[in-house]
């Protein structure tokens, strides 16, 4: 597990179908995928624990996936705002497909540069019920296309870490492009604007370190919103305002 995501009251463990090869570390030898192997057939699933009490209060099987890093959570309230039905997780999700680990070695970065080569990526949103169900699920938040088919190091206004939120910032990509190339590879950090009431008002800035960009266009967005999918149920007083300007 690289990254796991929090809401206000859970902890959610991922257990995707990349296992770490105990019997080939223990013979020094390279495993598929470096240490690991991708085996979808033992299930891939979502457990959530309370951050209070430490129990775990859902284990539920979703469909194989591919994620490295999480972008934000929140849970999502049953009739008349009572108790959580249900968790929802957003996530940088590779549709299942374990190849962005060779992609990102050092000497395919070097080889392949200005080629189309970049796995296709996605906002995966996964919903976990707290209602005893077995199941999850596992849906795109956010049209592919908005974003290159690429995308990764995602960053929010910390203000919603847990909670409800409308705008992730993120690297994307420009394709032709081997990487993530529209944030370069730093990533990125949400930097809101001093005294500013939601997070959807002008001015917030996204800082990112700068490496080389492949084109002066691939540099040009420091500052950028993704808008996710609107929540299906409607978003609470106080956290509407102004969308920023691109």
């Amino acid at each position: 597990m690289h990254s796991f995501a929090v809401t206000e009251n859970y902890v959610v463990v991922p257990e995707m179908p990349l296992r770490y090869s105990a019997s080939r570390l223990l013979k020094g030898e390279p495993a598929p995928y470096y240490a690991f192997e991708w085996l979808p057939a033992s299930g891939s699933y979502m457990h959530v624990m309370c951050r209070s009490t430490g129990k775990t209060v859902a284990s539920v099987e979703v469909p194989p996936f591919m994620a490295i890093h999480y972008i934000n959570a929140y849970e999502e309230r049953g009739e008349d705002d009572g108790p959580a039905a249900a968790v929802i997780v957003d996530c940088c999700e590779h549709y299942g497909d374990p190849a962005i680990i060779e992609t990102l070695a050092l000497h395919r970065l070097r080889s392949f540069r200005d080629q189309d080569v970049l796995p296709d990526a996605r906002v995966g949103r996964f919903r976990i019920p707290l209602d005893g169900s077995p199941f999850g699920e596992l849906d795109t938040a956010l049209d592919p296309e908005e974003h290159g088919r690429g995308i990764d190091m995602c960053s929010i206004n910390p203000a919603y870490l847990g909670k409800r939120y409308r705008y992730a910032y993120a690297c994307g990509a420009r394709r032709p492009c081997n990487f993530p190339n529209t944030l370069t590879v730093g990533g990125a950090t949400f930097g809101p604007r001093p005294k500013a009431r939601t997070q959807f008002e002008c001015n917030d800035k996204v800082f990112c370190r700068l490496g080389k960009p492949s084109s002066r266009r691939a540099s040009s967005f420091g500052r950028r919103g993704a808008k996710t999918k609107a929540p299906k149920a409607k978003m609470k007083a106080g956290e509407e305002g102004r969308r920023p300007r691109h």
